[in-house]
């Protein structure tokens, strides 16, 4: 199937000067269902070297870490414990983006409310602590937008 991309070229443009500045960002990017979130993000990526696409799919947070630890070596060669906590895998990342720009997206970002709180929690500690010194750009999409919000 063939897609085609039209009128996201303002998003796209905001997305390459957040990715520009080099340092700690974090993007929401929401809406209802079918739209387009995810293909425009796709299409962001293209040509990062360093970017870790991440889908939230419905299973337990064991195995989204587990999940989530393969990625993050394939993409990046980082190798984490067996069963990584929220806060390895968070921690790890933003400490290895200090030398580099790294993107990392969750999308379907709400599920990780539904599946285990203490991700969003470990996620903000992390953010609150390695913010200053990362320069992590974190793209979260999600369809609900109350969660979102």
């Amino acid at each position: 199937m063939f897609e085609r991309f039209h009128n996201r070229e303002e998003e796209l443009k905001y997305l390459e000067e957040e990715y520009r500045k080099q340092s700690f960002s974090l993007i929401i990017v929401y809406g209802r269902r079918r739209v387009g979130k995810t293909f425009l993000i796709k299409k962001f990526l293209e040509n990062k070297s360093y970017a870790i696409y991440f889908y939230v799919s419905e299973m337990s947070s064991k195995a989204l870490r587990s999940e989530l630890a393969k990625i993050v070596y394939e993409k990046l060669n980082i190798r984490l414990s067996l069963d990584p906590t929220w806060e390895e895998i968070f921690r790890t990342l933003f400490k290895y983006a200090r030398e580099k720009r790294v993107v990392v997206v969750l999308d379907e970002f709400q599920r990780l409310l539904e599946v285990d709180r203490s991700a969003i929690t470990e996620l903000q500690k992390i953010v609150d602590e390695e913010s200053a010194s990362s320069r992590i750009m974190i793209v979260c999409i999600g369809s609900s937008v109350g969660v979102m919000e």
